[in-house]
């Protein structure tokens, strides 16, 4: 039976993606991504990256891009290291990229692997969806990204399948996460005021959220009936 190049490419990356992930939970690597960890060694690590500002940049930044990239869990421990090590601004712009690029290195490697398949798979329920995705997809994404309900990893899976942009995804998930990172890195500032990860986001920041990811669609619907009562 004859396979194509591209073919071989795919297995190629999905045996890798299931590789590391295996050796992240078999090699106890998810036992450094917690709160008490960090905590334990803050003051180690303030002092790296007091040596090495550089270099602890581009390591933080691999580790948080390759965790988001295969949908590694540890990111919220990742974001709360950010404020710990660089600060509420440095740490803001930092994680905000890693997880803007970690995220889109993700959407494009389930693109490649599935798009396809699933576009050809699934046609007509896709057509409306595909439709609604080349119009707005950037408004859809943006607002899933506003709201921290919604699990990144997934988004990430579903919008691979959809034909947005990359760019879109990109722009949409470097801004809509942005409150989400700064609440997270300034609560890393606070560390020791942190008993777990779930005390940093209460529900009135959640709805708050919430308002904010609806924002996009009032400024659109705005715009739309300005723009029909101007052409009247």
């Amino acid at each position: 039976m004859y396979f194509s190049k591209s073919t071989y490419m795919k297995a190629a990356i999905a045996g890798i993606i299931i590789l590391a992930a295996a050796a992240f939970f078999l090699f106890d690597l998810h036992t450094h991504f917690t709160l008490d960890n960090l905590r334990q060694h803050r003051a180690t690590i303030r002092m790296v990256y007091a040596e090495s500002p550089v270099a602890t940049i581009i390591v933080y930044m691999a580790i948080y891009i390759v965790m988001a990239g295969f949908s590694i869990p540890g990111g919220t421990v990742m974001m709360l290291g950010g404020g710990v090590i660089f600060g509420p601004v440095r740490g803001t712009v930092i994680v905000a990229l890693s997880s803007a690029i970690g995220g889109t290195l993700a959407f494009l490697v389930v693109r490649f692997l599935f798009h396809d398949y699933f576009q050809r798979r699934f046609a007509a329920k896709f057509k409306t969806i595909n439709r609604e995705i080349e119009k707005k997809g950037m408004l859809y994404l943006l607002s899933l990204r506003l709201v921290p309900l919604f699990p990144y990893f997934l988004i990430n899976l579903l919008m691979g399948l959809t034909p947005i942009r990359t760019t879109s995804f990109f722009t949409a998930t470097l801004i809509g996460m942005l409150p989400t990172t700064v609440v997270y890195v300034n609560a890393g500032t606070q560390l020791a005021a942190i008993h777990s990860v779930d005390d940093v986001l209460s529900w009135p920041l959640i709805l708050s959220f919430l308002l904010l990811a609806l924002f996009p669609w009032i400024v659109r619907w705005i715009h739309s009936a300005l723009r029909r009562r101007a052409g009247r």
